[in-house]
Formats: C-alpha cells, sequence, structure tokens
C-alpha cells in the first residue's frame, strides 16, 4: 500500500468466526471516530469493512482472515486477503467487473432488482455494491492462483472524504 501521507496502520489477522466481526467492526469505528471525527464517513466504512469479513468468513477455503487498513489524511484504503475456491472468486470477479463498469447507484439498483426476483435469498450478492454506492468506496482486486481449487485474493477498498 502506499506510504504517502499515512496517518496509521492495522492489520488484523483473524480465524473465520462470526463471532470476531462485531470485535472487529468496534475497533474500526472507534479508532475511525477518533481519527476523523465524521460520523458518517466512519459509518460507511465500517459497514463496508463488514460485508467484506462476513465475504471472506463465508468463501474463504483457509481458517484466517488477514485484513490490512492504512489512514490517510483524507482516505482509508483496506485490503482484505481470503482464499475462495475457484468458483466463488469466479462469481466474484464477474460481480465486481460488472458493477465498476456501471455508476455505483444504478449497479446496487440492478443488484436489488436481481435479488427481489430470485427465489434463494440466502445469497443476496449485495455486498459489493452495496459497498460501491452506500460505502462511496472504489473496489479493486489482485488474484494469484494458489493451486487448481484456489486462488488468493487480495481485495482493496478505497474511500474517499
Amino acid at each position: 500500500m502506499d506510504e504517502e501521507k499515512k496517518i496509521a496502520r492495522i492489520e488484523i489477522t483473524f480465524r473465520r468466526k462470526w463471532d470476531f466481526i462485531r470485535y472487529i467492526r468496534n475497533i474500526f469505528h472507534l479508532f475511525l471516530l477518533r481519527k476523523y471525527n465524521d460520523v458518517n464517513y466512519c459509518d460507511r466504512i465500517v459497514m463496508s469493512l463488514s460485508e467484506l469479513i462476513e465475504n471472506s468468513i463465508k468463501y474463504s477455503q483457509k481458517d484466517k482472515v488477514h485484513l490490512i487498513a492504512e489512514f490517510k489524511k483524507d482516505q482509508v484504503v483496506s485490503e482484505i486477503i481470503n482464499y475462495p475456491k475457484l468458483k466463488n472468486f469466479l462469481n466474484f470477479k464477474e460481480e465486481i467487473e460488472t458493477i465498476n463498469q456501471m455508476d455505483a447507484k444504478e449497479a446496487y439498483v440492478a443488484a436489488m432488482k436481481r435479488v427481489s426476483k430470485r427465489s434463494d435469498k440466502k445469497k443476496s450478492q449485495l455486498g459489493l455494491s452495496r459497498i460501491r454506492y452506500e460505502g462511496k468506496a472504489d473496489i479493486s482486486f489482485k488474484a494469484q492462483n494458489i493451486n487448481s481449487k484456489t486462488k488468493k485474493l487480495n481485495i482493496k477498498v478505497t474511500f474517499n472524504r
């Protein structure tokens, strides 16, 4: 990650347990409020990180998830690293490429329409479009082959004030 004008950096590696989400969310929320004193900015970052963490817990093949966040004067850059199955990675890749080609609001509305027509609501796939629209974030990723069935996935999310 970029070293320029960095105020702080947090790195957390945690086991894929649902209980950890609230603790990580609380840590980040308190830290963000202290650094930026802007509740709306902090809330959209914490919501987005929660979405990413939940997806990592659901889809990673390894027991641990790695989260890095760098805090700059007017920007937060987060990166989450996990290891999805190839099938899940391909779904992610297709979704992120689709929503990045659209206006954030259009992508979110399209995703909500798609979900409303599905009978299986368990996997809404709203998270990424929600991060782009409600979180007002830019999303990119890098992938690397681990083996024929697993990828190492680095998802980078940038929040500007």
